[in-house]
């Protein structure tokens, strides 16, 4: 498991003394602001490296690796498992 520092603002405020790593997001669905499109769920998360990245399946079997960078967040829907991202342009047209 990898530790992550994740923005209080996204927290809900009866969840402040928890504190979260990036498979919390397992099962969220992925929504690319940049396109305005939902991209997939997350699946799984690669911690095998530095960079840690969400696997997202999308069209349900296609997988795609997308950053799991706190830059990239714009919003936690925890209500709704959404996580907004914005992605840098072109980046969904890769898969």
């Amino acid at each position: 498991n990898t530790e992550v520092f994740f923005p209080r603002k996204y927290m809900l405020d009866n969840e402040e003394s928890l504190s979260y790593t990036w498979n919390y997001f397992v099962g969220f669905s992925v929504f690319d602001v940049t396109t305005n499109k939902l991209l997939g769920v997350i699946e799984s998360i690669d911690d095998a490296t530095m960079n840690v990245l969400f696997n997202v399946v999308f069209d349900d079997s296609k997988e795609m690796l997308i950053p799991a960078s706190e830059d990239l967040v714009v919003e936690v829907d925890n209500e709704n498992k959404l996580l907004k991202m914005q992605l840098p342009e072109g980046f969904s047209e890769l898969y």
